[in-house]
């Protein structure tokens, strides 16, 4: 039980990592859709102003709208897709709270394992499976944006609804192997391993699993 412990704590710490790094998505969509509005806004305003030429204007522009509006979900959807991993990891996911909080730590335990077992690693599974289908086709067909102007490649956007997922079935084992541990393992592991179904236990709550 102490090996499947370390187990899941290397998966959540590279979990961790992952979702991490990208959370830093966030930093280009904010500049990305700053830089959209100003292009699309103040420049206009500042042209039937006369306080700048069109080809001024041109020249602060080097992406055209429907490219920036494209990079903004597409960012937006890195971001959201690959830190689902750290989300449910941080058990900062949607839970039904009015059931979950009157079970006792081990009920939450039992139910968080049939979870994972029976639904959270076979869903992740599926999308897995048709997201790499969903991505070898596009990049197969050199599938570009339906607008004219758009972006190109929109196999990479695509790929990431796989690795999400993937990033997600990673998390949801090392959360298994942390359920087996609350159920089964020694004493002094239970509580450790029981924090992320029960988070009184932090702060110093007894456990009533015992």
């Amino acid at each position: 039980m102490y090996a499947l412990y370390r187990v899941s704590q290397g998966l959540d710490a590279f979990t961790s990592k992952v979702g991490k790094v990208f959370a830093w998505a966030t930093v280009p969509l904010m500049l990305v859709i700053i830089y959209d509005v100003f292009t699309r806004n103040v420049l206009s305003s500042m042209i039937r102003a006369g306080l700048i030429s069109d080809t001024t204007a041109s020249s602060l522009t080097f992406m055209t709208s429907t490219k920036l509006q494209e990079m903004e979900w597409h960012l937006h959807g890195v971001l959201l897709l690959m830190t689902f991993g750290l989300a449910y990891m941080k058990d900062a996911h949607v839970r039904i709270e009015l059931v979950r909080d009157k079970m006792r730590t081990r009920t939450r335990l039992w139910v968080e394992l049939f979870g994972i077992l029976l639904f959270l690693l076979p869903y992740c599974w599926i999308i897995m499976w048709f997201g790499w289908d969903f991505a070898m086709r596009s990049f197969d067909n050199g599938e570009v944006s339906a607008a004219l102007t758009g972006l190109s490649h929109r196999w990479i956007i695509k790929s990431f609804v796989g690795l999400g997922f993937l990033m997600l079935f990673i998390a949801a084992l090392s959360q298994l192997l942390r359920t087996l541990v609350g159920l089964f393992g020694p004493t002094d592991l239970r509580d450790l391993a029981g924090r992320f179904v029960n988070p009184q236990l932090d702060n110093g709550v007894q456990s009533k699993a015992d």
